[in-house]
């Protein structure tokens, strides 16, 4: 329940801090928040070693991170020999942020001098040093956990994350798979192995791996997921989505993908189009994947097609520049680990979403269809997101494939109100140029780089599509990309 001060519990406090949040307006809200922390502070103060941090654990509980580190930091004072006292002040000054780092290093230090046969504050210790940047320090925490513990299953784990940021990848792989050796009905490790897998493009392994992680941890939502984006990533388009929707169930985030329209079954396939269309280029045979059924000579070419009015683009960037302004601004971060870019999900923008969907249906899926000769109902948009190029942000992006059998981005941005800008395709030596309305379709593995904007803005909706037939060809596709280097 928690330490008593005059009939209140700390966690009572904290419930009356969350209420009032709901009830109050947020200037009340936050002096009620800020009396409740005050009061369980006071609690702390009178209270034993044990209780302060039971009190803790509880604010941690409640995300109140900065009420946890000022009772732990009379913990400290109270008992500076107690390793658990300074290794949860590890923890709740790590969780405050980058600008806790120095002093959240310095109190596992302490923890691990007066503890160091705990293998817990060794691996405290390098999430935090993860989660700041330094992956190299970090490795060296769950190196010296695994030291004290040989089997701690959360140090190889994590071990294994910081040997495959690092790029050791064999390593990574040997570690990862000692994890679920030493623990055979750990979900977490199994979701671990899985995801490397799936980042090394070992699919097979992947979906092994995750399909036990399931077994283990059946109610981890992100353990489902990981298997549905494995499953997508080899064209088992119906379990994928199955697997999401699960996960969705279970509590988990929803994923975009299944925010987008998909034709349904029966759609004619590679339906004709009637949208102006005209290849800017083709790229030599030998730059796209070795795939049968004419399916080379079709991802070859580049083409520029006319796919929605002025009035229409207009009106998306003020409802991208509308979200953004609500949401603190374009984000530096983007949503992708390899080549990010500033920009906004397009299922998370309602309006944008909706306008994506309908145009997906009457004009988008019918064109690509026709252009790459695969059939509409076997093309699923699963990345979709509104860019903004500028020489004060972005201004553009290096070099890189895409996740995607097909990729398209729509110029969203007046003509003549930015300078620079377009995509060049090495493959081609071409850089392309559309006008406003005009999306670039293309296959996602040929390299391509967006050329710096130098003046004004430039605003594209980019998508990346899988095609079920060419996803299941994925062996012939990540042969080809590592042997250009790209996988």
């Amino acid at each position: 329940m928690g330490v008593h001060m005059n009939g209140l519990s700390f966690r009572a406090l904290f419930v009356a801090a969350q209420l009032a949040r709901l009830k109050l307006g947020s200037g009340m809200a936050r002096r009620v928040a800020l009396l409740s922390v005050s009061l369980a502070i006071a609690a702390a103060t009178s209270a034993s070693t044990a209780g302060r941090l039971a009190m803790a654990r509880e604010a941690l509980a409640a995300s109140r991170p900065e009420a946890a580190a000022a009772i732990l930091r009379e913990a400290v004072r109270a008992d500076v020999s107690c390793g658990e006292a300074h290794g949860s002040l590890g923890v709740a000054l790590a969780s405050l942020g980058s600008e806790h780092a120095k002093e959240a290093d310095a109190a596992f230090a302490a923890s691990i001098a007066l503890e160091p046969r705990d293998a817990r504050h060794h691996v405290n210790r390098g999430l935090a040093r993860q989660a700041s940047g330094a992956t190299v320090e970090a490795l060296e925490c769950f190196e010296a956990a695994l030291a004290v513990d040989p089997g701690h299953s959360s140090a190889l784990v994590y071990l294994g994350d910081a040997l495959a940021e690092l790029g050791e990848l064999h390593g990574a792989a040997a570690i990862l798979s000692r994890a679920v050796e030493v623990a055979p009905r750990c979900g977490r490790a199994w979701n671990r192995l899985g995801k490397f897998w799936h980042e090394t493009a070992e699919y097979d392994e992947a979906q092994r791996a995750l399909e036990i992680a399931c077994e283990v941890a059946p109610h981890d939502a992100e353990v489902r997921h990981n298997l549905g984006v494995a499953l997508r990533a080899t064209g088992r388009f119906d379990e994928a989505r199955r697997a999401m929707e699960q996960a969705a169930a279970l509590g988990g985030a929803r994923d975009q993908a299944l925010a987008y329209y998909v034709a349904p079954p029966g759609t004619v396939a590679f339906g004709a189009s009637s949208t102006p269309s005209v290849e800017a280029g083709r790229a030599p045979l030998a730059a796209v994947p070795p795939l049968p059924h004419g399916w080379r000579e079709s991802l070859a070419a580049v083409h520029v097609s006319d796919v929605a009015s002025a009035a229409e683009c207009s009106a998306l960037v003020a409802m991208a520049e509308e979200h953004a302004a609500a949401a603190g601004g374009w984000g530096s971060g983007g949503h992708h680990d390899a080549h990010p870019t500033r920009d906004l999900v397009v299922a998370s923008v309602p309006p944008i979403l909706a306008w994506l969907n309908a145009k997906l249906a009457s004009t988008l899926l019918p064109l690509l269809a026709a252009q790459f000769g695969v059939p509409e109902a076997a093309l699923w948009l699963t990345d979709a997101f509104v860019v903004k190029y500028a020489p004060d942000g972005q201004p553009g992006l290096g070099p890189h494939v895409d996740d995607s059998e097909i990729s398209f981005t729509i110029l969203l941005a007046p003509d003549g109100s930015f300078e620079g800008g377009g995509t060049h395709f090495d493959d081609l030596g071409v850089t392309v140029r559309p006008r406003q309305g005009q999306a670039v379709s293309h296959c996602g593995l040929l390299r391509h780089a967006g050329c710096e904007v130098t003046q004004g803005a430039r605003y594209i909706l980019a998508g990346f599509v899988r095609a079920q037939p060419l996803a299941e060809e994925w062996r012939s596709v990540r042969q080809h990309l590592r042997e250009r280097g790209e996988g």
